[in-house]
């Protein structure tokens, strides 16, 4: 009897970012095209064992896992159409996934071109907003990522510890702590919860304003 035996390798695109994925809780993109369960090594639908997306304009958890049953109420969707429906909030939004093995989560060119492209058009609302690090974030200062916030906390995701890293408190880098922005260091993809006084637009870039 000859038996062949088929060897797949995964294969990644050049131009693609693959994030380490670890057990437990890790805080990832919301919006991408890379669960794939046909591929080893990369993370798949069905190793994601819970998913939740927090929506700051409500003020809860949404259990984002198919098949959870949970569900908006009118008035929740009314408060957040205004932000589900914005293309920075859509392409800068993080989630919450966990996972009992160390796999790999892999984002293509396509979603930092929206997510580069959108990033100064992005809501957060009042308290804790969950967001993606884009490469345009990477690249910039922590003054020009603050945009019109002002943070009162702003903390990374190390998923290998499962702990928090802060790296800012009320509006200044904080000294020793981890900064996600122009380091030197890739942390494209990963995750970061901002806390915010008020509602207002993350690297948006404006003018001074004139004299009185």
């Amino acid at each position: 009897m000859l038996v062949i035996l088929a060897m797949t390798s995964v294969t990644f695109a050049a131009n693609a970012v693959n994030i380490d994925v670890y057990p437990g809780w890790n805080l990832v993109p919301l919006y991408s095209t890379t669960l794939d369960d046909n591929v080893p090594g990369v993370i798949g639908e069905y190793d994601i064992i819970a998913k939740y997306v927090y929506y700051p304009a409500i003020g809860r958890y949404f259990n984002n896992k198919a098949g959870s049953g949970d569900a908006f109420t009118p008035s929740e969707l009314a408060l957040l159409l205004n932000y589900t429906n914005d293309v920075g909030y859509r392409y800068n939004q993080a989630q919450w996934i966990y996972v009992r093995q160390q796999k790999k989560f892999v984002l293509g060119e396509m979603y930092f071109d929206n997510s580069d492209a959108a990033l100064g058009k992005m809501k957060l609302a009042s308290g804790w907003n969950l967001v993606s690090i884009s490469r345009r974030m990477q690249s910039s200062t922590y003054e020009e990522i603050a945009g019109t916030c002002n943070i009162l906390i702003g903390a990374l995701y190390n998923a290998k510890t499962q702990e928090w890293e802060v790296f800012a408190r009320n509006g200044q880098q904080t000294v020793g702590g981890a900064m996600p922005f122009n380091t030197g260091t890739d942390l494209s993809g990963h995750g970061i919860a901002i806390k915010v006084s008020d509602d207002c637009q993350l690297g948006k870039i404006e003018p001074p304003t004139l004299p009185s």
